[in-house]
């Protein structure tokens, strides 16, 4: 099975007063067409680490190997022009994928439609809500059809039928070969998604596996919860 994904003894060391280890040792592979999810504490380096898969940081030492010609990144707290329409923002994150401009427009239509913000295509960004910022994020990220998908709490202000729409946007890229990498915090739809798990805990990879094993007879948040602290009950 040919990889997606290699994470190589990745380390990232802030300095300051006291140097600050975010991330220490971190290895992994990832195969072609699975979700993998990584879950920790808050703090524990998850968003730090997907930001260097993404490139947007360097690690102090390390490396990163992505065999996919195009990725698409959804951070945490996406950025956008509230002054823009949600299919003119599409169009223009188009181009600057080097797609032309008849082809920028059919994404913006296909994406805006698979994540229900085709009615609100001509709101300015600023006049929508959380969760409709959250599908735009999404739709951004997937344009382009990129081959591995990089989600950064991608169900975060998302209302019930939000998150199984999302949800159901996320299993059908892996069907399609698309690889994803998530983070998030709500470990039920974590358990419903993922086919691995990586757990991060103080800058250090813990667990790398399929989510089954990992979970064996208790739900996900119990056993995340005893494996982080088994002294707690």
């Amino acid at each position: 099975m040919s990889f997606a994904l290699a994470v190589t003894n990745v380390s990232l060391i802030r300095d300051g007063r006291p140097r600050q280890t975010v991330l220490d040792g971190v290895s992994f592979m990832v195969p072609k067409g699975q979700i993998v999810s990584l879950i920790g504490q808050n703090g524990a380096g998850k968003t730090t680490l997907l930001k260097i898969i993404a490139g947007l940081l360097s690690p102090s030492r390390g490396s990163i190997t992505i065999n996919s010609p195009r990725i698409g990144f959804m951070p945490e707290q996406p950025g956008f022009l509230p002054a823009v329409t949600a299919w003119q923002w599409l169009v223009l994150t188009g181009g600057l994928l080097n797609l032309n401009r008849s082809e920028s427009k059919h994404q913006a239509d296909l994406w805006l439609r698979r994540v229900g913000l085709h009615t609100a295509r001509h709101q300015p960004i600023g006049r929508l809500s959380k969760g409709m910022r959250q599908r735009l994020a999404f739709a951004q990220a997937a344009l382009g059809d990129p081959q591995l998908l990089l989600l950064d709490e991608p169900l975060d202000g998302l209302d019930p039928i939000g998150r199984q729409d999302l949800k159901g946007l996320i299993l059908a890229a892996r069907d399609n070969g698309t690889t994803v990498i998530l983070c998030s915090h709500i470990l039920s739809d974590i358990d419903e998604l993922s086919d691995r798990l990586g757990v991060i805990d103080h800058g250090q990879l813990k667990f790398f596996g399929d989510t089954a094993s990992f979970r064996a007879d208790n739900d996900l948040e119990r056993s995340f919860v005893n494996f982080i602290n088994p002294q707690h009950v």
